[in-house]
């Protein structure tokens, strides 16, 4: 499980193997009580750095999620 933000942390991606997954972490952060909202749908994708594929390649599922306050 990876989140990936932004410096001054207004939005950030968590990316996890499920959305159940993605959603224990977004609980176990307490980003809900930090201000945080999901800002689109979470979906299932392939991650590379240039023509690295990241997480051995595996599909993975990605939720953003945007600081409301």
């Amino acid at each position: 499980m990876t989140a990936y933000t932004t410096q001054a942390t207004d939005t950030l991606t968590i990316v996890a193997n499920t959305i159940e997954e993605v959603m224990a972490q977004f609980h176990q952060r307490r980003l809900a009580e930090a201000g945080y909202v999901i800002v689109g749908p979470a979906r299932r994708q392939q991650f590379t750095l240039g023509h690295e594929p990241l997480f051995a390649g595996a599909l993975m599922v990605a939720a953003t999620f945007a600081r409301t306050h």
